[in-house]
């Protein structure tokens, strides 16, 4: 099931932490993966991010949802190969999507979090190193984002985000309170701006991303 050449091309752990500075197992970004029966897609998301260009340590919390496809498998063979950098939670039972993402939130140790569900993947090697540097210049804000491509994968194409159309460069809590425009895949902020524990209100939310979009803000 799971020999399909996910890790090809993909460096060894000792290459990827050979560019960090600092201490190596001390992340300073880490990355948030909600996983559930992402068998056809969780090898590409973790391709992206261990194909991230940085000179800092990083982290990847995946966070399974106690899959019944073989997506879990997947994600102990890139454990297996990558203990220091690929951190599962691995759940013996169904918990839902805004649980699963609390404890991942609640488990990561870096000063910024990166979001990526299972089934979304980066194609920017340099999109850690872009977003953690731009919050290091710019200490007034709490979060960044980028804009995406929509790939269907029935079809192999892609368009450009909607969720970025028409929207400003710099956006507050009443921008993201009128409209839901930032793809969670792009979310990029520090983890001292997100309360611990979060409210009790998150864990009955419909939409875990725009509430903690609106949190940030």
């Amino acid at each position: 099931i799971v020999d399909k050449g996910h890790l090809k091309g993909i460096l060894t752990e000792k290459d990827i932490m050979s560019n960090w500075k600092g201490s190596n197992l001390t992340p300073i970004v880490s990355i948030s993966c909600t996983i559930y029966n992402h068998e056809k897609y969780i090898a590409n998301a973790l391709d992206g991010f261990l194909s991230q260009k940085t000179n800092f340590p990083f982290e990847i919390i995946a966070g399974d949802d106690c899959s019944t496809d073989g997506t879990r498998l997947i994600i102990l063979e890139y454990h297996k190969k990558y203990p220091n950098i690929v951190k599962p939670i691995l759940w013996e039972q169904n918990v839902g999507a805004v649980k699963n993402w609390i404890t991942i939130l609640g488990s990561c140790e870096g000063e910024f979090i990166a979001n990526c569900e299972g089934d979304d993947y980066w194609t920017n090697v340099n999109k850690l190193q872009v977003q953690k540097d731009f919050l290091d210049k710019n200490s007034d804000f709490s979060m960044c984002t980028h804009a995406v491509d929509i790939v269907d994968d029935t079809k192999y194409t892609s368009t450009y985000s909607p969720y970025y159309a028409n929207t400003k460069e710099v956006n507050t809590f009443e921008d993201i309170l009128k409209h839901h425009f930032i793809p969670t895949l792009s979310l990029f902020f520090r983890n001292s701006c997100m309360p611990q524990p979060l409210p009790d209100f998150f864990s009955k939310v419909r939409s875990g991303d725009i509430a903690i979009e609106l949190i940030l803000s």
